[in-house]
């Protein structure tokens, strides 16, 4: 017989996974009989085989129902929870920190895999407390099994093999003596090749909506050599930082190429500065818009940008008289240093470049001056011919015309012929050319 193993009172605590828990365990069943179908065959125990349960020390027994033992109540295996099912039967009142059950499985190195069971109380005076050991190593904390009498609870422990080729796995009762009670059952125990088992997640809000400060970090449950990959942002590692509000998913890839992915969401804590800018119009040149907030709040600062041509670029309410069409964006912060950007547009109406077909330069104040006319004019060339190529008047001015007059003499009556470039104050250019007819 086996001797019981030598236990410490500092066990190894499990990480509890808040995350998202997408087992994958493809791999057959490995221990040989995890039914019991076959009866006492295919494992080891430190307790004594007994059939009747109770004439020997710290007994087990492999049967079909509770009811045929020490006038317990019905209790039927897990498996089909019918008559002719088997499963362990024990009867471990004052005998904690035994073997219950134990079987040594070849496995693979850097593999990860899980073991499951199902167990049940047969008495309900003082549950059995079950820990799993890999080779001798505690696997987590104590799994205390119902108190109702006949409940079937599903159990899982994960283990990664490392560089180990064979585990000796032990279910072991830690139930504390107190002289009765302490009856239970096992039954469908499996041990399978798993890929990545869970995921958990710790997640750092950003502190506004319009922020980038929210972080993530994952932790695989698993075999080390865990990939990672981030959308939408291409990070690589398994912590990630300067995220904003909205969906991340994460896909971890372990060494044996198998995957696991989750979303994760951040938030915010706070929520962006209220208000938007008011509002989109159109004028025409040399006119001005009236550009506010809306709501405004007394605390909140406020800056428009670009600044040029605005009478106050920090002001909630302000005067703007572009030259061309312009977009200003307003930025708002408030108490708790939150932003929020909003955008108008002013449409600046230029109207048509034009120049006069005729002018009367006779002196009597009316259209004695011929003048390129636009009300978007940033920069002319405006050259006046005669009918005979020779250039008659000049000027890069906009503001100043032709009076009829060519080196100190008036112009006869006739047609004349203009060459107009011209650039707009919202970039556009313009080259024209035409007659004038100028009448004394």
């Amino acid at each position: 017989m086996k001797q019981p193993l030598i236990f410490f009172t500092v066990l190894l605590a499990s990480i509890l996974n808040v995350g998202v828990s997408k087992a994958q365990c493809p791999g057959p069943n490995l221990v040989v009989n995890g039914s019991f179908s076959a009866g006492n065959t295919g494992f080891t125990s430190n307790y004594h085989y007994d059939t009747t349960l109770h004439t020997i020390i710290y007994p087990y027994t492999v049967g079909s129902d509770a009811a045929n033992y020490n006038g317990w109540s019905q209790i039927y295996d897990h498996t089909c929870g019918c008559p002719g099912g088997e499963y362990l039967l024990t009867n471990i009142c004052n005998f904690p920190a035994l073997e219950c059950w134990n079987e040594g499985i070849p496995v693979k190195r850097n593999t990860y895999y899980t073991l499951s069971f199902w167990g049940v109380s047969i008495h309900n005076s003082s549950q059995a407390s079950i820990i799993v050991f890999f080779n001798a190593a505690a696997s987590g904390q104590k799994s205390v099994f119902p108190d109702t009498l006949g409940v079937w609870r599903h159990y899982t422990e994960g283990w990664c093999s490392g560089t180990d080729t064979s585990v000796y796995i032990s279910i072991v009762n830690f139930n504390d003596f107190n002289g009765v009670g302490n009856a239970f059952g096992l039954d469908d125990i499996s041990f399978n090749a798993c890929c990545t088992d869970s995921l958990h997640t710790t997640l750092t809000d950003a502190r506004c909506f319009n922020d980038s400060n929210g972080s993530a970090s994952i932790t695989a449950m698993g075999c080390p050599g865990f990939t990672y990959y981030w959308t939408p942002i291409g990070a690589t590692t398994a912590a990630v930082t300067g995220l904003k509000v909205g969906n991340y998913t994460v896909e971890v890839d372990d060494a044996n190429n198998c995957r696991i992915d989750t979303t994760i969401t951040i938030a915010s804590i706070y929520p962006p500065a209220v208000g938007n800018a008011c509002c989109d119009t159109t004028i025409g040149i040399g006119h001005y818009a009236n550009l506010k907030v809306s709501p405004f709040i007394y605390n909140d600062s406020y800056v428009w940008a670009p600044s040029f041509g605005l009478s106050c670029s920090t002001c909630p309410n302000t005067i703007v008289t572009p030259l061309a069409n312009t977009t200003y964006y307003l930025t708002i912060t408030d108490s708790d240093g939150c932003t929020n950007r909003d955008a108008i547009t002013v449409d600046v109406s230029c109207g048509n470049v034009f120049v006069p077909e005729a002018f009367s330069p006779n002196g009597d104040g009316q259209n004695d001056v011929l003048y390129v006319r636009g009300d978007c004019i940033n920069t002319l060339s405006f050259i006046v011919f005669d009918r005979w190529g020779n250039k008659v008047f000049e000027t890069t001015d906009k503001n100043i015309g032709w009076n009829g007059v060519y080196k100190g003499e008036a112009m006869n009556t006739g047609s004349y012929v203009y060459y107009l470039k011209a650039s707009m104050y919202d970039g556009s250019a313009i080259e024209k050319k035409g007659n004038i007819t100028l009448v004394r």
